[in-house]
């Protein structure tokens, strides 16, 4: 909060000099003054709030919420008007002005030394499932940390008070927190591991971002205590990318679950049935928005078709996957989204699918945002929602089980080399970052 409210008012400094240089004989400084005039007055009311408001910790966060994402919109009609200032008075003094932005997404706030330590973290929900929907996350950090030298430590337990007590009583300057999950929660938390610790914060997010209300642009408050956010799909980060112009947005890695080599593996050689089935790992009801088009599938492909979901521990998916002879995996989108290049129609969801790929399963998927389809080519059949599913199961079943098996290694090989979790980690830069 500090930092932000420092380059605030430094920023509100540039601002009141420029204003000073007669830029209100072209028409400006009124507009100019009267942004400043308001983020002024607001900022005022942020310190008031933060130094000690009355009331409810919900209370206080709404205003404090209302109030930060009313700044942010004052400060971007600012730059925007001041951009168009020093235009004219580039033109009329026939003089370059260094280009005035801010795009804090172009490069991380600072770098960490090899010697800090990574703590991750997640929340837990009361049927204790989160731990293992989280695993392909947690893995993929784990061993992207050890690969490039880095110490990390996954501190879990069902009570998230005491996981947040532990990491605050541990953690230490120029230390990094992973909280994974969904970008609301925990912000104040975030907030707090920063200002009074001076680490070094990541938001890694699992969940599908929209472009509708509110979208990740409109949930300033609880980006701006994070200096980072991670994600798993393009669909995602390129919408992450059209807020990068947002003032203290956090910068952005390309991040998605990677492979790990002690998965149990399916076998389509042992298929003592002699038919190949199609099944949804998922939930496939009414609430999930996929129920519609489930049925549609099930009326065109039973009894072939199936679902199930009551896997939420590893050994549980292990007696699962060895009961799971000849079966061919199925995505489907939530909602039944049919927009694959739209990005608010990302790949869903990653974690199930690179757990499948893991297993050596061949996956049939509905089509998604191109640039995750080109991430995936050649590891996961993408096909249209409809008629491209029933379509591309009858050509998968057509094949004797010894190529099945042959497809499933090619792609699982495949899926190995691309999302190693190395790689992965090289890709998005973060050896350079952990540098002295």
């Amino acid at each position: 909060m500090s930092i932000a409210r420092n380059l605030l008012y430094g920023l509100l400094g540039v601002v009141v000099t420029l204003l000073c240089f007669s830029t209100w004989k072209m028409g400006f400084g009124n507009s100019l003054a009267h942004h400043v005039e308001i983020i002024r007055d607001e900022t005022r009311v942020l310190q008031t709030i933060a130094n000690g408001a009355e009331g409810s910790d919900k209370e206080i966060l709404e205003r404090f919420e209302e109030r930060s994402i009313r700044v942010m919109g004052e400060l971007e009609s600012l730059i925007k008007d001041l951009g168009q200032v020093l235009d004219k008075m580039e033109k009329k003094h026939s003089h370059s002005f260094p280009n005035i932005s801010v795009n804090i997404n172009n490069t991380p706030s600072e770098t960490l030394s090899p010697d800090s330590t990574v703590f991750i973290m997640h929340g837990e929900r009361r049927d204790l499932h989160v731990r293992y929907m989280y695993a392909p996350f947690t893995r993929t950090l784990l061993h992207g940390f050890r690969a490039i030298g880095v110490t990390a430590r996954f501190i879990y337990e069902t009570n998230f008070t005491s996981v947040k007590e532990t990491i605050r009583n541990k953690i230490k300057a120029k230390d990094m927190l992973i909280y994974i999950g969904s970008i609301n929660p925990h912000s104040r938390y975030m907030k707090d591991i920063k200002s009074e610790k001076g680490a070094y914060t990541v938001l890694y997010n699992t969940e599908p971002l929209l472009e509708s209300h509110p979208g990740p642009c409109d949930k300033m408050f609880h980006t701006m205590f994070y200096d980072e956010i991670w994600d798993y799909s393009w669909a995602n980060m390129d919408l992450l990318g059209a807020c990068s112009s947002r003032p203290f947005f956090p910068f952005t890695r390309y991040v998605p679950p990677g492979h790990w080599p002690d998965s149990p593996k399916v076998n389509y050689t042992d298929d003592s049935n002699g038919s190949l089935k199609l099944l949804f790992f998922g939930n496939a009801n009414f609430g999930s928005g996929r129920l519609g088009c489930f049925k549609k599938l099930v009326k065109q492909l039973r009894p072939n078709l199936s679902s199930t979901y009551n896997i939420w521990t590893e050994d549980e998916f292990e007696r699962f996957i060895n009961k799971s002879s000849a079966t061919v995996f199925l995505n489907i989108q939530k909602s039944c989204i049919q927009k694959p290049h739209h990005p608010t129609n990302p790949i869903h969801a990653p974690p199930r699918l690179n757990v499948f790929l893991n297993a050596h399963a061949i996956v049939i998927s509905a089509r998604s945002y191109w640039k995750d389809e080109e991430e995936y080519s050649g590891t996961i059949s993408f096909v249209e929602q409809g008629t491209g599913i029933g379509k591309e199961y009858e050509r998968l079943k057509k094949m004797n089980p010894n190529d099945l098996q042959a497809l499933a290694t090619r792609r699982a090989d495949l899926f190995a080399a691309r999302f190693d979790p190395e790689k992965i980690f090289r890709r998005a830069k973060l050896p350079e970052f952990f540098t002295v």
